[in-house]
């Protein structure tokens, strides 16, 4: 009887000690998505003008190493659509050329013309100034992250994560709504009217790589040993330009002393995003 007793016991110890590494696996993977609210900043909000908040989401592949007991290290790969709107009513007039439904690199010779519109529409160009554009960009997401988490509590596990992520241009649109200029011959006089143009491609107007810091936290729930699902919040703070502050597909038009100045439009900004993201880990 106490033999029995004793295999009993050490079966139940090896089974515990068996469930316990196997809940603590050195290396998750699973599946997230991300849905997110989107904003940006300007470097100068004199010329370019936040424009309300943009929804996007992503999905990709999360892969976890666990250092510790609390401490693992989360990265992944995903494809995730970021945005933001921005105004172009400041103090000064922002510009670009049109043809064959494609904006066109501008060249300002000299710094001045005497004529309210910066750029000619010789050659088939047109020339339209931009009210506000709603960006649309698809980018390769890198997430570097420390995670920090408690014990079990109830099935529970709950964490805070610390990082950053590195973001590569993928794909670039843009949805303008612009100010056109046409000269009727009838009155000869110059004719203003506005119009929608959607889905340009403004890729040469941003840049390839972003980066942010992140900051957030969140619960994991166990299904069965090392299989949870997890939520979680975040706030992703850029510190890299996504748009380029002088490409030349945006002219910058301000008046002085009768005549228009010309120049590249300084048109940097940075992303801000309010991330959640949900998923599981194997």
């Amino acid at each position: 009887m106490k033999k029995s007793l004793l295999v009993i016991a050490a079966a139940s110890l090896f089974v515990a000690k068996s469930s316990f590494a196997q809940d603590q696996k050195s290396v998750r993977f699973g599946i997230r998505a991300t849905p997110a609210i989107n904003f940006m900043t300007p470097e100068n909000d004199k010329k370019v003008i936040k424009n309300g908040a943009v929804m996007k989401a992503g999905l990709g592949l999360a892969l976890e190493f666990r250092l510790t007991d609390v401490v693992s290290f989360q990265t992944g790969v995903d494809y995730t659509t970021a945005g933001f709107k921005a105004k172009y009513t400041g103090s000064d007039s922002a510009y670009y050329l049109y043809k064959d439904d494609a904006i066109v690199e501008a060249t300002i010779k000299g710094d001045s013309l005497n004529d309210p519109y910066p750029a000619n529409t010789t050659n088939g160009y047109t020339s339209y100034r931009l009210l506000d554009r709603k960006y649309n960009i698809g980018y390769l997401n890198i997430p570097l992250t420390f995670k920090m988490k408690t014990k079990d509590i109830g099935g529970f596990t709950y964490f805070g994560q610390i990082g950053g992520n590195l973001m590569i241009k993928v794909s670039t649109r843009g949805n303008d709504n612009v100010e056109k200029y046409t000269y009727n011959t009838t009155t000869m006089t110059m004719v203003k009217s506005t119009e929608e143009i959607k889905k340009i491609d403004i890729g040469k107007t941003m840049n390839l790589l972003t980066a942010c810091a992140s900051i957030g936290g969140g619960a994991e729930f166990n299904i069965s040993g090392s299989t949870s699902m997890f939520a979680s919040i975040h706030y992703q703070h850029h510190f890299m330009n996504a748009s380029k502050a002088d490409s030349g597909y945006l002219i910058r038009a301000k008046s002085e002393a009768g005549s228009t100045k010309l120049s590249e439009f300084q048109n940097a900004a940075k992303l801000r995003q309010i991330v959640l993201a949900v998923g599981i880990l194997f």
